[in-house]
């Protein structure tokens, strides 16, 4: 593993349809970690990605093409997930 800072995370909720307002964006610290707050219970699919989206994440027909990893949120509290950064860094 290599510590990626400064990279974007964002959150895709799943199913996509009729959730637009439960996208989640943020940036990794400089030693790779990141914080969101104020998500909803369900499924989501977390993507990490220095320079360019690595799709089009709005288009359910695309976002099987972002890669990530899913992450199922259930409770408030704090976990650990390891993501694979896409594109250059």
């Amino acid at each position: 593993w290599r510590v990626a800072s400064g990279v974007n995370v964002t959150l895709i909720p799943e199913p996509m349809e009729g959730r637009a307002a439960q996208y989640r964006e943020t940036f990794t610290n400089e030693y790779g970690w990141f914080e969101i707050t104020g998500i909803a219970p369900g499924r989501y699919r977390a993507i990490a990605w220095s320079d360019e989206a690595p799709c089009d994440f709005f288009d359910p027909a695309a976002v099987a093409a972002c890669g990530g990893g899913i992450v199922e949120v259930t409770d408030s509290g704090r976990f650990p997930i390891g993501l694979r950064l896409q594109g250059s860094y």
